[in-house]
């Protein structure tokens, strides 16, 4: 079933933002996330929704701005570097990449690692497997490092992240980690390194 939401593309977005950023009384960061960072950073056409994370205060004068604006899309925003049910490491602003300063709106994009680490951290197969099953932590307790899944597990027909790559690949320096991350960041993070 197609999605009720519009496909948002780069100018569209711009032009929105360019309206928020007229109603703001003062200057703040916004730090696009998922589908808008990658449509921001050129890697898809458009999005569906607009996300966006940077401080709290930032986070809530855009909020009122918005709410001043009719404009019929789709936008979340988390505060804190927060994405989701994820908390980004604490240097995710200056990770961050400058996209366009518009009146009153620093807009960035989160470094494209984040946006992959806040993604994986949102699919089932991470998510329920999380806690013991990522091939490293078998590994580790001297399982074999495919995922074992059970057949009625609703997730069994979504490839397990990782399950076809050999283990000598899945050895992490977890130094290499951003400092601050949460260990849910941390976990998806080694899965693409």
């Amino acid at each position: 079933m197609p999605s009720k939401e519009p496909e948002i593309d780069p100018s569209s977005l711009l032009d929105f933002l360019r309206l928020v950023g007229g109603e703001l009384s003062r200057a703040i960061v916004l730090v696009a996330a998922g589908g808008t960072a990658l449509t921001l950073l050129g890697v898809k056409p458009s999005t569906r929704d607009i996300d966006f994370t940077g401080l709290g205060e930032d986070i809530e004068a855009f909020k009122r701005a918005l709410g001043g604006i009719p404009h019929g899309m789709k936008v979340d925003t988390w505060p804190g570097g927060q994405v989701f049910t994820q908390f980004l490491p604490s240097d995710y602003l200056a990770r961050s990449k400058p996209i366009k300063q518009l009146t009153n709106i620093d807009l960035r994009a989160l470094h494209p690692v984040d946006i992959i680490v806040t993604k994986i951290g949102r699919q089932p197969a991470f998510a329920s497997s999380r806690s013991r099953n990522l091939p490293w932590q078998r590994e580790r307790r001297g399982l074999p490092t495919s995922a074992t899944r059970n057949s009625s597990d609703r997730t069994s027909s979504t490839p397990f992240v990782g399950s076809s790559v050999p283990s000598r690949f899945l050895r992490i320096d977890r130094r290499s980690v951003p400092q601050g991350a949460s260990s849910q960041y941390r976990d998806a993070y080694c899965m693409i390194r």
